[in-house]
């Protein structure tokens, strides 16, 4: 028999086995439709079109589908006038209302009137906020808040195509690029009906 000094200690009891560990939560992807950002009011601030797999669309006509101008037939706006006033500057309020807003609603959900004067006489008069009215559409159809706000892409999908509607909207996107450079916008044209564009701006 040996020394027991010299002998090697016994390895530590690992104890009942483990269970496997769960795995991780995978993220929905979020699409939803006509999905409007309200404030305390209940009076909407923003509308985006559609959502797919994360990312904001917004489907617009171009400036030719505007109607001409009633004196000389040209067109109302140019190219340059329509996709700064359509993709520049609306895209920078939808994404401060974002902020802003406090719940997110399906645009066919039914919101109150915002009060339009402080007289208790007046027709519209509300003496405070109005409190939150519950959706009408099960929960799933419409994201919520903070899973919108997450979100870092918007897409524009225009059914004209030509040059000078090309360029305007490039410069608007290299406008939005600069101010939101934690956001993807991108450009589709020449869009049909199932979707398919022919081409895209990054």
């Amino acid at each position: 028999m040996g020394d027991p000094a010299s002998r090697s200690p016994r390895p530590p009891d690992p104890g009942p086995a483990q269970p496997p560990a769960a795995p991780a939560p995978q993220r929905r992807p979020i699409d939803a439709d006509q999905v409007v950002i309200v404030d305390v009011t209940g009076w909407p601030l923003a509308e985006f079109d559609t959502i797919r797999d994360g990312v904001f669309i917004e489907v617009l006509a171009g400036p030719d589908g505007a109607p001409p101008h009633p004196v000389g037939g040209r067109p109302a706006q140019t190219a340059t006038m329509w996709a700064t006033m359509r993709v520049y500057w609306k895209t920078v309020q939808r994404i401060q209302n974002l902020s802003r807003g406090v719940a997110a609603r399906h645009s066919r959900d039914p919101h109150p009137r915002r009060p339009q004067s402080a007289s208790p006489a007046d027709p519209w008069y509300w003496p405070g906020p109005l409190p939150p009215t519950p959706t009408r559409y099960p929960a799933g159809m419409v994201p919520q808040l903070r899973e919108l706000r997450a979100l870092r892409a918007m897409a524009f999908h225009m059914a004209a195509d030509r040059p000078a509607l090309r360029q305007a909207v490039a410069a608007a996107l290299a406008r939005l690029h600069a101010q939101f450079p934690d956001w993807t916008f991108t450009a589709r044209f020449g869009t049909a009906a199932d979707g398919d564009a022919a081409d895209r701006l990054p």
